[in-house]
């Protein structure tokens, strides 16, 4: 649903209408049915108080559950068929209630089973008729044409017989097997109702040479008609395309198209096969554009998605033939609003094709196309500049292309296109396809990106002069009055400076590209900034590390990033210090120790931006050892001022990050492992969630209370909103030592989830059972089994936590050591030893005679 829609939300609110009524009949017709839900509760739910989304219907005491849709009455239903039919149980309360609604579903059900089974007897009665007809079609003497009608009686009875493929072998092999009399019967076949039998004969007739090839022709457009995506049908029509009647192009031509260019979607399986219309095409040309060009001018939705597809298949094969369609198709596409508003519904086929044929036009005539995209986008809407847009991107796009694209003219000309669009669209246009399109530099565009150095570099200067005028007085986009207004100049200013940053990022890529060279002019460029260029300056600063890519390269930029290192600009500084981090690892290790000092310094500064900026770039393992314990210190004193303040514990836990991954092992056990996990239990439970979940989790395992950390955090609130549970599984890999020393907070552990959720705890009890606790385990179960429902929905639960007690009851009834566990194995394999040899010695004697014992044992 469209949430900004004024249409879908009236109807959405009439349905939540509908499904308040329907709840209220259904809780009337049994007590012990409930509402549920899929997913969450949005805002026109809240407000209205109706139940809107996806909703369906729970019981106690139904055990196979449900199904979940937009109309309660439906998901009830469902629900109903699979549990409440059978149920013994129901509660009715008053009236009125659901029953009405159940009696027509039951009424539509038996009239559905009434009609398929008089669709059944009349389907026998027909095939009878066929059987009677075919067996006056066999030959007392042609044994082959017998065998011919019994393959036809098996395809008309079984719709899974391979039958049919031994018909057109036969075809092939043995056509003298298909009398007249057979070949009229299978022709009349393809026009039979079912579908097999239709298919069978037709494989049949194709491959005999002895039916005119015109014929075969029209029963493969027949086939087409019943079968669109038959592709033997179309490839014979493609093989003898010269045979065509053109009278049949016009039913015959959208056919084929939809079988080069099938409709996209989730349910989509088709893949395109395009041969068949690219061969009718070569022998009908004439014909074929002349019919694109008719429906072209009909305008209809329809013929313009035929006509789309047919453009968008043979435009590789023929382009010169397509360029005359140019125009119409950009218009088309561009003022689709005006021309063509039944292509405005987003559930609308056609768009896609459109835009298919659209690149086809271009890739025929570039430059042509650009001339008719830039005249149209005179007066156009968004909907032109959001089209134009893509159309320039799919020309630039690398996922088609193998090699890296050469910076040809009108690869030059998209490209710059592109790059002045976005410049327009950014604070405008969250979801501008120029301003994706910069979104990652792509090396297979470098080519074309170190021609463009200055248009790239031009267009983020221009930005900063557009970041530096949001929110002033003068400022015609948004002046700032209500805090809404703030945030929205927040907004605008990130988005501009984001971008600014990715054009930066694609003019070093270029700049690479060109060697040495290119990165002297972007240093060049660097230098000649004026100082009030702030944001300019240090966005190009923080890509320096980017420029880095050789040893000469390394030597140029250094002295800019010293230089920027120690600048008196806060903003320079943080973006040096991003430079550094930034920079590859077998070139940073190079770095002489002088950039390491001034480091250090960074991560002592006393302005925020810089010190954040330094630790989000921070590399420990590249400092020098001389330098490291300084690093260690620098990160320390953070981590303390962090903790006292309390202002940004996202921060604080990137500082603790650093500082663990230096620990030892031994380090870790002892007193510095202690204090990070008592400091994990300080913090806000969602960072201190995230920093176990993102590594700490792993490098602290054998850190005192690391266990019961974990714990206290699995059941925090913000982790209990997860849908997975990335620590729980964490928990799983922890040493069964460690493991085993907390196992009276795992006990707890496990109780307390059993008192929301069935589920989790089974995790908890099969841990405590692996690490050889079956007595912590059972107290688990024996807390939770009395809790759980003693009814048909939860009795999964209720079985197999017995099972658990069960098995747990017997595990510690073992003997507490190996030497006894196998004494008592060795006993249990005697007690079957004997228990054999004395079934054995009754074998032997079970037949024979007590008087003959007797006489034997004497008197």
């Amino acid at each position: 649903m469209d949430p900004f829609d004024p249409k879908e939300i009236a109807e959405a609110i009439t349905q939540g209408q509908k499904n308040k009524r329907n709840l209220e009949l259904i809780s009337n017709w049994c007590s012990h049915a409930q509402l549920d839900r899929f997913g969450g509760i949005g805002l026109i739910e809240q407000l209205h108080q109706v139940p809107i989304g996806s909703v369906g219907v729970k019981c106690e005491n139904g055990r196979a559950g449900g199904s979940y849709g937009w109309d309660l009455g439906n998901s009830f239903l469902e629900f109903y068929r699979r549990n409440c039919k059978s149920c013994q149980v129901r509660r009715s309360v008053r009236q009125p209630d659901i029953q009405p609604l159940i009696d027509r579903y039951e009424a539509k059900v038996a009239q559905h089973e009434q009609n398929q089974a008089e669709a059944a007897r009349t389907q026998l009665t027909k095939l009878d008729a066929r059987r009677q007809a075919r067996e006056r079609l066999r030959s007392p003497t042609n044994v082959l044409s017998n065998e011919v009608v019994d393959l036809i009686d098996e395809v008309d009875a079984h719709a899974c017989s391979d039958a049919g493929k031994k018909l057109a072998e036969m075809a092939r092999l043995a056509p003298e097997a298909f009398s007249p009399d057979l070949r009229a019967h299978l022709t009349g076949l393809i026009a039979a109702e079912e579908p097999r039998l239709a298919l069978a004969a037709y494989g049949v007739i194709v491959n005999l040479d002895a039916c005119p090839l015109q014929g075969r022709l029209a029963l493969s457009t027949e086939i087409l008609k019943r079968k669109p995506e038959h592709l033997g049908a179309a490839d014979f029509i493609g093989t003898h395309a010269d045979q065509l009647d053109p009278a049949s192009l016009e039913d015959l031509l959208p056919r084929l198209a939809r079988l080069a260019k099938p409709a996209r979607g989730i349910m989509s399986y088709q893949s395109p096969h395009s041969d068949p219309l690219i061969a009718v095409t070569r022998a009908r040309l004439p014909e074929t554009i002349a019919f694109v060009g008719r429906i072209l001018g009909d305008g209809g939705p329809g013929k313009v998605l035929v006509a789309s597809q047919i453009i968008a298949t043979i435009g590789d094969t023929f382009p010169s033939e397509i360029r005359r369609f140019g125009r119409q198709i950009l218009s088309l596409l561009l003022r689709r609003r005006t021309l063509l508003p039944e292509f405005e519904n987003r559930h609308a086929n056609g768009l896609v094709e459109l835009r298919d044929a659209a690149v086809a036009v271009w890739k025929s005539d570039p430059l042509a196309a650009d001339k008719l995209l830039q005249s149209l986008l005179q007066g156009g809407d968004d909907i032109a500049r959001t089209e134009t847009a893509k159309l320039y991107a799919r020309s630039l796009d690398v996922l088609q292309e193998k090699s890296v694209l050469e910076p040809t003219e009108i690869n030059r000309t998209a490209f710059k296109r592109l790059l002045w669009a976005a410049v327009e669209d950014v604070g405008v246009d969250l979801d501008s396809r120029a301003i994706a399109f910069f979104r990652r530099p792509v090396k297979k565009l470098a080519k074309i990106a170190a021609t463009e150095i200055d248009s790239l570099l031009g267009a983020a200067a221009t930005l900063s002069e557009r970041y530096a005028a949001i929110g002033k007085p003068n400022d015609q986009i948004i002046r700032p009055k209500t805090f809404l207004d703030q945030l929205n100049v927040r907004q605008k200013r990130s988005s501009i400076d984001t971008l600014q940053g990715e054009l930066i990022s694609w003019a070093i890529v270029g700049a690479t590209e060109l060697g040495v060279a290119g990165v002297e002019s972007i240093l060049a460029l660097y230098t000649a900034l004026p100082d009030e260029q702030e944001q300019m300056r240090a966005n190009m600063v923080a890509h320096f590390g980017e420029l880095i890519t050789s040893p000469d390269s390394m030597n140029a930029v250094l002295p800019q990033i010293y230089r920027a290192l120690t600048d008196d600009s806060v903003l320079i500084r943080a973006s040096a210090g991003q430079a550094v981090g930034s920079t590859n690892y077998h070139h940073r290790r190079n770095f002489p120790e002088l950039i390491f000092e001034l480091y250090l310094v960074h991560l002592s500064d006393p302005f925020v931006m810089v010190h954040k900026g330094a630790v989000k770039s921070l590399h420990l393992y590249d400092f020098p050892e001389n330098l490291k314990r300084s690093a260690i210190a620098a990160l320390v004193d953070l981590i303390n001022t962090y903790r006292r303040s309390r202002k940004d514990d996202n921060f604080l836990v990137s500082c603790l990050g650093h500082y663990v991954n230096n620990l030892t092992d031994a380090q870790i056990r002892g007193d510095q492992g202690r204090a990070v996990i008592a400091l994990l239990n300080e913090i806000d439970e969602m960072e201190a969630c995230a920093a176990m979940d993102r590594g700490m989790g792993v490098t602290l395992v054998e850190a005192p209370g690391a266990v019961d950390l974990m714990c206290k955090l699995i059941l925090s609130e913000w982790n209990m909103d997860r849908q997975n549970d990335p620590l729980l599984e964490h928990l799983q890999t922890y040493p069964r030592n460690i493991l085993i020393a907390s196992a009276n907070s795992l006990v707890e552990l496990g109780k307390k989830l059993g008192e929301d959720d069935f589920h989790k705890p089974l995790s908890i009890i099969f841990l405590l059972v692996r690490i050889a606790c079956p007595s912590a385990a059972k107290s688990v179960v024996d807390a939770i089994l009395p809790t759980i429902p003693d009814n048909r929905r939860e009795k999964v639960f209720r079985d197999l936590y017995g099972t658990i007690k069960i098995a747990c009851d017997l595990e510690a009834s073992l003997p507490p050591n190996l030497e006894q566990v196998q004494a008592a194995r060795a006993a249990w394999d005697q007690l079957f030893e004997d228990i054999d040899k004395d079934a054995a010695e009754a074998d032997e004697t079970r037949d024979i005679s007590p008087i003959f014992l007797s006489q034997i044992e004497g008197p």
